[in-house]
């Protein structure tokens, strides 16, 4: 044993002692070996992201790389939902008699919390705990980190092994990063059709949201899948955003490349051909900023013409 200058009256363990304690200490119950599982099940999942990837295949760039700060999810919640209805569902679990069910929080989320805190009374653990291991399997622990542009959330626990002030992996593209959940293509394509179909019937806006809030995809609703966009800012994302008065940015983002218009005094003329096809033409100068990947730059355009060249600058 040795002293620790840094922690007043701590005594450091040796390693040994580990391994002394793994050979040595009882085995734990059935119920307590389902608590830990429960317990370190993102920890084991985190070890395994790094692990599944083959870092003797990736390429190193030197140089600083280019960053974003934005809030992204530093853990993966056991049962995702959204943080504002945490409280209802945790009241459904803890006091089914005098609560009444809250249909915005779907059928399999309740049965993967109660069975979460069946756990927990197996193991006879005080309620104040159980609570609290409820509320950490739905925490997703978002906070503003400096990460690559259009990085996955997934990649988040190995950041560190990912980028550093001096070089970034080269090897990882756009789409390797990306996230790829499965409720995404399905909401898309539901907004593209929803807004052909408005266009089309004249749908008034009162109807929409209530085709939102009849709608579901795997088994959310459409209005409880807008909170987990998230900042998430493409063309159908901002539409849907507009229908319930969400807030949005003039952000933009399509295939892994990002736009940022300007304000500018701009108008939109319809112009129309002999076949009785009428286009939307934007005329007026306007400045976009875009950035793909480490890519960054601005232009002007009028229309379709570029009044500007495209200029990117050096990191």
């Amino acid at each position: 044993m040795r002293k620790d200058s840094h922690r007043k009256r701590k005594i450091l363990a040796k390693l040994n002692s580990i391994d002394w304690w793994i050979s040595h200490s009882p085995v734990p119950r059935n119920n307590a070996i389902k608590v830990i599982e429960l317990l370190l099940k993102k920890q084991v999942e985190d070890v395994k992201t790094y692990y599944l990837v083959q870092w003797s295949r990736k390429s190193i760039k030197w140089g600083p790389p280019i960053k974003q700060r934005q809030i992204v999810r530093t853990k993966n919640p056991i049962i995702d939902i959204p943080p504002h209805l945490t409280t209802p569902a945790l009241k459904e679990i803890l006091f089914p008699e005098i609560t009444l069910p809250d249909s915005r929080i779907g059928t399999q989320d309740i049965v993967g919390l109660k069975e979460m805190f069946g756990v927990g009374i197996e193991e006879k653990m005080s309620l104040v705990r159980q609570v609290r291991v409820l509320l950490n399997a739905m925490d997703t622990k978002e906070i503003y980190l400096p990460i690559l542009p259009n990085s996955s959330n997934n990649l988040v626990p190995i950041k560190h092994a990912m980028l550093h002030y001096n070089f970034v992996l080269s090897t990882i593209s756009v789409e390797d990063m990306r996230e790829n959940t499965s409720w995404e293509p399905l909401l898309e394509n539901f907004i593209r059709c929803l807004y052909v179909e408005a266009k089309l019937s004249n749908i008034s806006i009162q109807d929409l949201r209530d085709i939102c809030y009849n709608t579901t995809i795997m088994r959310k609703r459409v209005v409880d899948l807008l909170d987990l966009i998230g900042s998430r800012n493409s063309l159908e994302y901002v539409r849907l955003k507009a229908l319930f008065e969400r807030g949005s940015t003039l952000e933009c983002r399509r295939d892994g490349l990002t736009t940022c218009t300007m304000p500018s005094d701009c108008r939109h003329t319809v112009i129309g051909n002999a076949a009785g096809c009428d286009t939307h033409v934007l005329s007026g100068n306007q400045m976009v900023s875009f950035q793909y990947g480490d890519i960054k730059g601005k232009f002007t355009h009028n229309g379709p013409w570029l009044r500007i060249p495209i200029y990117v600058p050096e990191p």
